[in-house]
């Protein structure tokens, strides 16, 4: 063989090693914006407590909301120790099989006046949700000291106070609380 020939040889091999090398590149290179944009547009399903004033008391509420864009079945939702609503009955004991829409959110009253609770430590809640065939499991800790950390003005409506103030101001309330 002569110089030339080899150069030719030892040019094509380098040439095909570099195109293999470029596709793989390539290749990794859409995965991982695949992962991205299924990361941007997958459900993040959140369980929390907010509260809400009316009138005079301040209520306290479990939310479970859907932040992210795209929606979710909710599978399983555990509160360790257990929570109660003003009923007495297991919170969202029966949510199992609800679809939540982007931005939705369940709310469900737990106390009536947040500030008689006489829960302490922490609440582990765990939500189990999917999409499709990706299934999701998330870890919440709810802080039961927190309560002792809020404040709230309350007021009590005047005697003169209608029926429709009392009831557009809790509205405008809950509408401000965003739930």
């Amino acid at each position: 063989m002569h110089f030339l020939e080899i150069l030719q040889v030892l040019s094509l091999i380098v040439g095909i090693i570099v195109s293999v090398i470029a596709v793989i590149i390539s290749l990794l290179a859409l995965k991982q914006t695949q992962r991205s944009i299924e990361q941007a547009n997958r459900p993040y399903v959140v369980v929390y407590r907010d509260y809400i004033q009316v009138l005079g008391n301040v209520q306290e509420h479990i939310i479970v909301k859907n932040f992210g864009k795209s929606g979710a079945v909710i599978d399983s939702l555990d509160f360790k120790p257990n929570y109660t609503d003003t009923r007495g009955k297991k919170t969202f004991e029966n949510i199992a099989d609800t679809f939540v829409a982007p931005n939705q959110a369940i709310s469900t009253v737990t106390s009536h006046n947040a500030f008689a609770e006489n829960r302490k430590g922490v609440t582990d809640v765990t939500i189990s949700y999917h999409n499709g065939d990706k299934s999701y499991q998330s870890t919440m800790k709810l802080n039961e000291e927190l309560a002792h950390d809020l404040t709230f003005s309350k007021t009590n409506p005047s005697k003169s106070a209608t029926s429709q103030k009392i009831i557009t101001n809790a509205v405008q309330e809950i509408l401000r609380r965003g739930l």
